[in-house]
């Protein structure tokens, strides 16, 4: 039984009616930015070209209530706050520069530890030995702050498994509750009830759920551990329960890129009530360093046409929404690297994102927030020159 102020999939008119709400409030804004109805118009235009860019050209058919807020994408702060206000600020910026103070960037991704009991074949931060935590919690909220200052609008916390440091993550979620939201990635572990209370009540925006399989035993061996599906599924439950967004992230396999699998594993997501789904591309880092496990031409097909028809079919409108980053990284280009967002991991340092380490050491503790951004801008996605070279 979820309780009544647990996120609910909005569907109908009622979406054309926020959404309306949501582009008069954009035209607001930046006729207060611009004072000028020529720049209104050609950022707004620019701002649903790259939407269309994002989404296709038909309207998504769902959104996501939750708290009093609207989410077409757990990557998009919710409709309507400050923290949306701030980030479309910096959307705008893009097109034309705005006068107020703006996001630079959207998300950071802050590694908090290395420390996790599972053993997965595709970890993108393993390496030989564990490693003690390095990075103290006024350390992090050290860095955490220089970003505040530049504008993000959320934050997601990473591992290893976050859990590990639970009382740490709670204060980590504290110190930064009001100013962007905050989301983290979990395999489950050690997530219950009074847990995800703790941690909704720090002002916790989402939770992230690690599930690559539907069924249990194949998850399980992916992960390294027979009690992974379980922690996964008692985990969501605890999550919709306490009337958190919760999101399950999918890291593909070459056997679940298959519509009808894909299918199945998106409706035991909507029978426990997930909000989102993320799907990723396995990439030659961590586990996966110097394996071939690029997606041909064909997974890369059927993957967009499930991203598509899911979120613009009506008839699976009660399904999660689905998140996929590959579709628009391969038309608009790499969303990281100081661009959007970046990676900072649990040893300080700065990344054009998780699975692209920087070719030179860059310490978030220690280097100024610009310096950090600019010296990523100037690298680009290594993954990308490397797969060029």
């Amino acid at each position: 039984m979820t309780h009544g102020n647990s996120p609910a999939t909005i569907t109908g008119i009622k979406i054309r009616w926020i959404a309306l709400r949501m582009w008069i409030h954009l035209f607001r804004i930046a006729l207060d930015e611009y004072r000028s109805y020529k720049d209104v118009l050609k950022t707004l235009h620019a701002m649903l070209t790259l939407r269309k860019k994002f989404a296709g050209e038909n309207h998504t058919t769902k959104m996501i209530g939750a708290n009093g807020r609207f989410y077409w994408n757990m990557h998009l702060p919710g409709f309507p706050s400050i923290i949306f206000d701030q980030h479309f600020l910096g959307a705008m910026n893009r097109t034309i520069p705005v006068r107020s103070l703006h996001n630079r960037l959207a998300i950071l991704f802050l590694g908090i530890t290395r420390r996790c009991p599972l053993k997965c074949r595709h970890c993108y931060d393993w390496a030989p030995g564990q490693q003690d935590d390095t990075l103290s919690v006024t350390e992090l909220q050290t860095i955490i702050s220089k970003y505040l200052e530049k504008g993000i609008s959320q934050v997601f916390f990473l591992g290893g498994e976050p859990m590990v440091r639970f009382d740490d993550l709670v204060k980590l979620v504290r110190y930064i509750d009001g100013k962007s939201e905050t989301w983290f990635s979990t395999c489950g572990y050690q997530l219950d009830k009074e847990k995800v209370s703790i941690l909704k009540e720090a002002g916790l925006t989402g939770v992230m759920i690690s599930i690559d399989h539907f069924d249990q035993q194949k998850h399980n061996a992916i992960r390294g551990h027979e009690q992974a599906f379980d922690w996964a599924m008692n985990a969501t439950q605890n999550a919709v329960d306490a009337g958190l967004l919760s999101c399950w992230s999918l890291c593909l396999t070459p056997e679940l890129i298959d519509l009808q699998k894909l299918l199945t594993y998106t409706a035991l997501a909507a029978s426990c009530h997930v909000n989102f789904v993320n799907i990723l591309e396995p990439m030659a880092a961590g586990r996966y360093a110097g394996k071939n496990v690029t997606i041909d031409s064909q997974g890369l097909n059927i993957l967009e046409e499930f991203y598509l028809q899911m979120n613009r079919d009506p008839l699976y409108s009660q399904f999660p929404i689905i998140v996929y980053d590959g579709y628009f990284s391969r038309r608009l280009g790499c969303l990281g690297a100081g661009n959007r967002y970046l990676y900072i991991d649990s040893l300080g340092h700065a990344h054009p994102c998780p699975f692209c380490r920087s070719s030179i050491e860059i310490n978030a503790l220690s280097d100024p927030a610009e310096t950090q951004l600019d010296n990523l801008k100037d690298q680009g996605c290594l993954l990308k020159i490397n797969d060029e070279d």
